[in-house]
């Protein structure tokens, strides 16, 4: 489960989410949702900063951007059209193409 000080809560089909960004000085970063009651997988989006601007590329969709709640929902249904299963406890599931 994520920290609700370092996380923001969404919520898709009437499940509510926690989503944070993990920044890492690198310029590779990952985004985490995970279910805010603690339950289920965790996804992993990783991210690549772009260089010079406070935008971020989701590897997945390979279009620089902010990252919003509408990019994570949409990155959270791409996510379960390849696998993840939120309700369903596992490990992280990374999502990365």
């Amino acid at each position: 489960m994520l920290r609700r000080t370092k996380s923001r809560k969404i919520t898709v089909d009437g499940v509510e989410y926690r989503w944070g960004v993990s920044e890492a000085r690198t310029g590779k970063s990952a985004l985490f949702v995970s279910r805010a009651d603690g339950k289920g997988s965790r996804l992993e989006v990783k991210l690549i900063r772009e260089i010079d601007t406070f935008f971020w590329m989701p590897l997945p969709l390979r279009s620089p951007g902010p990252i919003t709640p509408r990019l994570v929902a949409l990155l959270m249904a791409a996510a379960r059209e390849a696998g993840w299963v939120p309700s369903e406890p596992g490990p992280t599931f990374v999502f990365a193409k």
